[in-house]
């Protein structure tokens, strides 16, 4: 199933993200027969012992990969995945650049560039969005960047969870 919910068939690329500590964890991005693309952290092979608020993200929360009108670029939303406080993870939609900032710290944000991030905004100033979604943040990257999608969720999800160090 697709992150809209439509029964699909689909290619997926699997990479390993390796942690400081040697976990090795699967991104698995997804590219579906209707165009639509998401990211989501796998299970790793062995299952080693995971701290719980890890163990909680693996297979959950993907992130929808879309194109940006008129332009041969992708985007994504900026969300924050939180732990809630039975340390099940939660999205974090309204924020703006300053908390995003604060809450991710400066060396992911500025690193999102060499990533190939363009342009992190709300989807009003990006994308031209006039609906209930234009406040939101999001990330514009060109096509053949397979970082930029890790760099704008599941590394930020990784930190928030305690489990890459800030």
């Amino acid at each position: 199933m697709t992150v809209s919910n439509q029964a699909s068939v689909g290619q997926q690329h699997t990479w390993d993200l390796v942690l400081p500590d040697g976990i090795r964890l699967p991104v698995c991005d997804t590219t579906w027969a209707g165009g639509e693309r998401d990211i989501v952290l796998g299970v790793p092979a062995g299952l080693p012992e995971l701290p719980r608020e890890l163990a909680l993200l693996l297979g959950k929360r993907r992130a929808s990969v879309e194109c940006v009108a008129d332009r041969s670029m992708l985007y994504m939303s900026v969300y924050l995945v939180m732990p809630d406080a039975a340390g099940w993870p939660r999205f974090k939609k309204k924020l703006d650049f300053g908390e995003l900032f604060d809450t991710c710290g400066e060396e992911l944000i500025y690193g999102l560039k060499e990533h190939g991030v363009h342009e992190i905004g709300t989807k009003g100033e990006a994308l031209g969005e006039t609906g209930r979604s234009r406040n939101e943040l999001c990330a514009l990257f060109a096509s053949d960047w397979e970082a930029a999608p890790v760099a704008t969720r599941v590394v930020p999800t990784l930190r928030l969870s305690g489990v890459l160090a800030l």
